[in-house]
């Protein structure tokens, strides 16, 4: 009986102990989180891009910002993806996979110093050269846009049309997406014609995507009437 006892005094002594640890494990992870919290990069990019352009992007910017640099990196940026719109020469530089490494690197770096862009776009250029990642150069480019955009608590908005809009329908479909945009964000609005889409509209707002085109009216009908022969 006394071992039954004394087992009974050792086991509520465990489960005093396990408590105690128990309580202080938990403020220990309530104050790790909250020293996280507290440490978080002051630098780090406003959205997490998961692909290989974004991941240039993101360092890009992380390094951009610690300097002070990144109004300065995106127009060098934009100034470089106009130029590969422009010239063609370049763009197929860019893209040619048949030329060393070493030798675009090299190349880039000419380029860019010729132009006195920063050391941080020549170290991202280099860096891309170097890994055989030229190729890549819009997308990083976009990426880096995307950032900037969301860090001004921006956001892109593409209206396609099949023919230019009138400015009356332009600000009927503006008013249409004021309750698509967050409170406290700015939409950047801009037209693009593409005649392939018959009508209607097709609507890019960051990463969303809505397709009123009668072109996609029309296959849908399609796949439909196709579906109902089968059957």
């Amino acid at each position: 009986q006394r071992r039954v006892h004394g087992g009974l005094v050792s086991r509520a002594k465990m489960l005093r102990q396990v408590s105690r640890l128990s309580s202080n494990a938990l403020a220990g992870v309530r104050s790790f989180a909250a020293a996280a919290a507290e440490s978080k990069p002051a630098h780090q990019p406003p959205v997490s891009l998961h692909h290989l352009a974004g991941r240039y992007a993101s360092a890009l910017y992380t390094a951009a910002s610690k300097k002070g640099a990144l109004k300065k990196v995106e127009e060098e940026l934009i100034g470089l993806q106009s130029l590969a719109g422009e010239s063609s020469k370049f763009r197929g530089f860019l893209l040619d996979p048949t030329i060393a490494r070493k030798k675009k690197a090299e190349a880039m770096e000419a380029i860019l110093q010729a132009n006195k862009t920063s050391d941080l776009t020549r170290s991202l250029f280099t860096v891309l050269a170097r890994n055989g990642r030229l190729h890549d150069t819009e997308g990083v480019i976009e990426s880096f846009r995307e950032l900037m955009v969301a860090s001004r608590n921006e956001v892109n908005v593409v209206i396609v049309s099949a023919e230019p809009l009138k400015a009356d329908q332009l600000d009927s479909v503006k008013k249409s997406l004021e309750s698509l945009v967050e409170k406290g964000t700015t939409a950047n609005v801009s037209t693009k014609v593409d005649p392939s889409i018959l009508g209607g509209l097709k609507i890019h707002m960051g990463d969303r995507f809505v397709d009123l085109s009668v072109a996609t009216r029309i296959r849908q009908l399609s796949t439909v009437l196709k579906s109902g022969d089968s059957a």
